[in-house]
């Protein structure tokens, strides 16, 4: 249940973890202002890159399990990443490298 003055549900009522930083660390409505000289396009691309970034993060560079938990299919994440120039064996390496193997 929300506790709300009237009928509108702002930010000042959402928790801290939702109307805060983003992973990306920008907070929440940072994306791309009026004014900042950057095209839509380039501002959404932007933010896909970094949901896939995350989503391969928490998977390790399973792709599969990242495309699932985006609701992407495999073959559709796969165009993303090679979009976005993607190196998933960095990020697998880094997973490893986080759990202490070689």
């Amino acid at each position: 249940a929300v506790l709300a003055d009237g009928d509108r549900i702002g930010v000042a009522h959402l928790s801290p973890r939702v109307a805060g930083a983003t992973a990306s660390g920008r907070r929440a409505g940072e994306v791309g202002r009026a004014g900042d000289g950057e095209q839509l396009a380039d501002v959404l691309a932007r933010v896909e890159k970094q949901v896939i970034l995350d989503a391969l993060a928490k998977s390790a560079g399973k792709k599969s399990q990242a495309a699932r938990a985006l609701g992407l299919s495999r073959p559709g994440l796969d165009a993303k990443i090679e979009r976005h120039g993607i190196d998933v064996g960095t990020i697998r390496s880094e997973a490893k490298k986080r759990r202490g193997e070689s």
